[in-house]
């Protein structure tokens, strides 16, 4: 199974636990930074636990292909970024899915609208980016087939910026047809004190699920993959961008068993099985 790992920088591919299983995607701009943070993320997807079993991600043998959010051309991000500018995600997605063969996305990325004081009235909002993700889970860069995107629902309600409980779900974790993961605590299944609510303006849930993303106690968090230069490195962190790798990793496994009981059928949509088709 082939995992495309959208986020704000590049994956530290040669860390041990990736064992060649991770690059970085066709095109990619050379400006963008290997990162701490999707490489965090491949870890809980795909990682094989090599420095230490215990970090063994969700799925240790999928492929991993890294691709980073820019805006024009470039990799300096301005406000607007995943709301009102969608940026190289058509690109990069089509390059994925077309060059790589990608299976599934994460995206653990958002607009982080209160923690850089941009307008709380885009939280809940339905924008640009939105309708963009939307027409690609239908399959407008993949030749009309529907392809399966998991994308972290964000951490509005840690910093209280633009309030502390419900509609404080930010761009672009409003569209209708990815899959969108809140946060919980993995050792008590509790919901965590940042995890985005909904539900959005036009009153849809929000979350869609939530899976393990911190922890009370313990090593205080999730535990993965980190990017120091000595390839082995861990570190623990928290958010709806670890929790939903963990949905994206358990979903590549279901796509592997999928495959091997139904080998002649196409792969699962998103939204099965609640729904025969996406929305429009």
């Amino acid at each position: 199974v082939q995992v495309m790992v959208y986020d704000a920088g590049r994956v530290l591919t040669t860390h041990v636990d990736f064992q060649g299983r991770a690059i970085i995607g066709s095109s990619e701009l050379a400006c963008t930074a290997v990162h701490y943070h999707p490489t965090h993320v491949a870890g809980t997807i795909g990682g094989a636990g090599v420095a230490n079993a215990n970090n063994k991600g969700m799925a240790p043998a999928v492929d991993i292909i890294s691709y980073g959010l820019n805006q024009n051309g470039n990799c300096t991000l301005v406000q607007g970024f995943l709301y009102t500018d969608p940026g190289d995600i058509e690109t990069d997605y089509g390059n994925a899915i077309n060059i790589h063969g990608a299976d599934i996305a994460n995206n653990s990325i958002g607009t982080n609208t209160a923690q850089n004081d941009y307008p709380c009235s885009w939280e809940g909002d339905y924008g640009a980016t939105d309708r963009v993700i939307d027409q690609i889970v239908r399959g407008s860069v993949s030749s009309g087939t529907p392809f399966r995107v998991v994308w972290a629902n964000g951490n509005e309600r840690g910093s209280g910026a633009c309030g502390t409980t419900y509609h404080t779900t930010a761009p672009p974790a409003c569209a209708k047809n990815h899959i969108t993961v809140g946060a919980m605590n993995a050792n008590n299944d509790s919901v965590t004190s940042f995890t985005s609510w909904g539900p959005t303006d036009d009153d849809r849930m929000k979350s869609d699920i939530s899976a393990p993303g911190c922890q009370v106690g313990g090593d205080g968090g999730v535990t993965s993959c980190d990017s120091n230069a000595n390839n082995t490195s861990y570190r623990s962190l928290c958010g709806t961008s670890m929790a939903s790798p963990t949905v994206c990793g358990l979903s590549a496994l279901l796509l592997q068993d999928y495959r091997a009981q139904f080998p002649p059928t196409p792969p699962p949509r998103n939204p099965t099985p609640n729904t025969p088709s996406a929305h429009p």
